[in-house]
């Protein structure tokens, strides 16, 4: 039996990044030697407290005191990292206490964390980098039967199993008890795995399930009227998606939200990174508008779908726009057919995130609808109204 140690479990959030395991593992791949190997992932903080260290050492002081704890007993720790569906083991050597940078960031971390509004509470310089599992049923359950229950590092007062479902509970990273670094990164396996690997990042599983190429590879023929004009993320997000509906669309029953969800993040990217950054662009005599002003100087990011959605609204409402941005007139128009098929697409996410059942006959509906080649609805608008502002900025 795998001998357990305490350890610890840290959620990321794909709608920061949904290539963040990626993102991390190129910049290990990129560092040749052993002594320059390493990248510093970030638990970043959306919360409303102050950023001092003195804050950042009390709210975090479990997370310092098991470094100590593991450098005393000479191991690494590790630190689990999921998204409730992939689930990943990073080798630490050190942790740091935020808000700065570390003082090697220029070369050691992703450029995600450097963006203006971006707080980091948390750093963990990490070594290595294995897959546990891609798949989210064998997440869950490697927690259930094999982590035991959650040692509570918050204020619950007792010992709940692990529940993703209860994530706002928790005061990330949360210890637990996991294997050792020992036998999570065992040199004999990497070298059964692979003879030139230099750790397990290197391998090619680290970062996709096999399959998932494969899906991207299927999807960029199926969608190609649309596949080169979509961001990076957006095919990523899809791609899950299609993942989720290929593996169990034969189970009866089966609850489809999570893909639903995953289509959602897909057109929350491209309306958000996508058209609203480069609407962001526009001159003031364009889009002389109190909600584009308050963005623009900042360069901030709207977080959510709504939020975006009540700025396209806005913007529709004006009735100003040049007529060479006829597109994005009639996707922002509050009474036209987009905005409408937005509201009920918007309606349908947030049931499906409330525990909704979409069974697969709803989700290939939605799917169809969201790629709806010759109709105004859909993720082509969006796409179409970027491309005219693009070239409008470039005229």
């Amino acid at each position: 039996m795998t001998t357990q140690v305490p350890q610890l479990l840290m959620v990321w959030n794909p709608l920061v990044e949904p290539r963040t395991v990626k993102v991390h593992v190129d910049l290990l791949q990129a560092r040749a030697s052993s002594a320059d190997r390493y990248v510093w992932w970030g638990r970043i903080y959306a919360g409303s407290a102050k950023m001092d260290k003195a804050t950042l050492r009390k709210k975090w002081k479990h997370v310092l005191d098991l470094e100590k704890q593991a450098r005393k007993e000479s191991r690494s720790l590790v630190l689990f990292a999921t998204d409730y569906q992939s689930l990943h083991a990073l080798r630490v050597e050190r942790v740091k206490l935020g808000p700065g940078l570390p003082e090697d960031s220029d070369l050691h971390v992703p450029d995600y964390y450097l963006e203006e509004d971006r707080r980091v509470a948390l750093w963990f310089k990490v070594r290595d980098v294995r897959a546990v599992t891609h798949y989210q049923l064998r997440t869950l359950e490697y927690f259930r039967e094999m982590m035991g229950p959650v040692k509570d590092s918050f204020s619950l007062g007792s010992r709940l199993p692990y529940d993703p479902y209860a994530a706002f509970k928790y005061a990330y990273p949360i210890i637990v008890d996991g294997p050792s670094e020992r036998h999570l990164f065992d040199p004999a396996e990497l070298a059964r795995r692979s003879s030139s690997a230099n750790g397990f990042a290197d391998l090619k599983e680290t970062v996709f399930p096999p399959d998932l190429q494969t899906i991207l590879d299927a999807l960029a023929g199926r969608l190609d009227f649309l596949w080169d004009d979509l961001r990076d993320n957006t095919r990523i997000f899809l791609a899950c998606a299609q993942l989720v509906e290929q593996r169990y669309r034969s189970l009866n029953d089966f609850d489809f939200s999570a893909a639903l969800c995953e289509v959602a993040k897909a057109v929350e990217t491209e309306m958000i990174d996508g058209l609203l950054s480069r609407i962001f662009r526009l001159p003031d005599e364009i889009v002389d508008n109190e909600i584009i002003r308050e963005y623009r100087p900042a360069r901030k990011r709207p977080r959510s779908m709504g939020s975006a959605a009540a700025i396209l609204r806005d913007l529709g409402g004006m009735g100003s726009l040049s007529s060479e941005l006829s597109a994005l007139a009639a996707l922002c128009d509050p009474g036209g057919e987009w905005m409408s098929w937005l509201g009920s697409f918007r309606k349908l996410r947030n049931e499906a995130l409330h525990n909704e059942l979409i069974g697969l006959d709803r989700y290939q509906s939605v799917w169809e609808d969201v790629f709806a080649r010759n109709r105004s609805v859909g993720l082509v608008p969006v796409v179409r109204a970027r491309q005219e502002v693009e070239a409008f900025l470039r005229a």
